[in-house]
């Protein structure tokens, strides 16, 4: 372990410095842009626009349906959370809420993080889970045709 600061034999000596040279005043360059064929233009013109984004539904009504349910549709374990499809979302955005099911926690689970479910066998398990949570909503009187 070392007390005292290093010492130098030698001290260090700065280098003179080159005199400055005048520098030249550039203006900065400004890119040439080719016009574009007429062609080009009008196809850009008649191009169809872009399909605006769908907006989506949320329904608390729906929902509290859902949760009242006092079954999971899968399973038939008591206590009932609206699971959300995980399919046409992003983000912060959960898919629309008419793409719910009524499922316990466990079946919930083992559907969104699926570690023993390949892709596609989830989704087949959630769109019959959502196609049975819409039978007990019927089944219930808490959906009905309306005119």
């Amino acid at each position: 372990m070392k007390r005292s600061a290093i010492q130098r034999c030698t001290p260090l000596r700065t280098k003179p410095k080159a005199p400055a040279a005048p520098r030249e005043r550039r203006l900065p360059a400004v890119p040439v842009v080719a016009p574009k064929p007429r062609a080009v233009m009008a196809a850009a013109a008649n191009a169809p626009r872009p399909a605006p984004k769908a907006v989506t539904h949320r329904g608390g009504d729906w929902l509290a349906a859902v949760r009242s349910l006092p079954n999971c549709v899968l399973c038939g374990a008591p206590g009932v959370e609206a699971a959300h499809r995980n399919e046409g979302k992003g983000g912060a955005t959960k898919a629309h809420d008419c793409w719910t099911a009524g499922l316990c926690r466990a079946c919930h689970q083992a559907i969104d993080q699926g570690k023993d479910m390949t892709r596609d066998e989830r989704r087949a398990m959630i769109d019959r889970a959502i196609v049975l949570t819409l039978a007990e909503l019927v089944l219930a009187g808490k959906v009905a045709v309306t005119r």
